[in-house]
């Protein structure tokens, strides 16, 4: 009887322990299955990512060798530089007209910061001699009117310039 129970206990643990075993391995397939499918769904993202990766390193050997070509071009226009230098520039003398009118502007702006007022005549007569001086005299003129209305020496009635 013992010998019995015995058997009939060991078969017992034995399909318990099969039972068991076997919602194990179903568990175990059911996550497997899912493992599998996360891997295949993450392919794309993963082929994705390494073209990107591929692609930033073409992008970057592609700005690495145009940052050396733009050394190499910065040093040949530095040796062109130094070998020939570039021709001063010189501005062409005033010419005798050019004087003359930079002079008589002169001569009514003095005129008009001693009268102590700008009129529509002053500014008619200075355009006409601004017009026939040179540009460095045009310049010196408009800064010393703008000077002497803004430091108060004359007032204006009508326009400026």
């Amino acid at each position: 009887m013992v010998a019995w129970a015995v058997t009939v206990a060991v078969a017992a643990w034995i399909a318990w322990s099969y039972q068991g075993l076997r919602r194990s391995n179903e568990q175990l397939a059911g996550r497997m299955e899912a493992l599998e499918i996360a891997v295949a769904e993450s392919r794309p993202a993963v082929d994705s990512g390494r073209q990107a990766a591929a692609a930033a390193a073409i992008s970057l050997g592609s700005a690495a060798a145009r940052a050396k070509e733009l050394d190499q071009f910065r040093a040949r226009l530095e040796q062109a530089a130094a070998v020939a230098p570039a021709p001063a520039v010189t501005k062409p003398a005033p010419t005798p007209e050019q004087i003359g009118a930079a002079g008589a502007a002169r001569a009514l702006l003095g005129r008009s910061i001693a009268a102590g007022r700008w009129t529509e005549e002053s500014r008619q007569e200075l355009a006409g001699l601004l017009n026939a001086a040179d540009r460095d005299s045009r310049e010196e003129l408009a800064r010393a009117l703008i000077g002497a209305i803004n430091d108060g020496r004359m007032s204006v009635e009508g326009l400026v310039l």
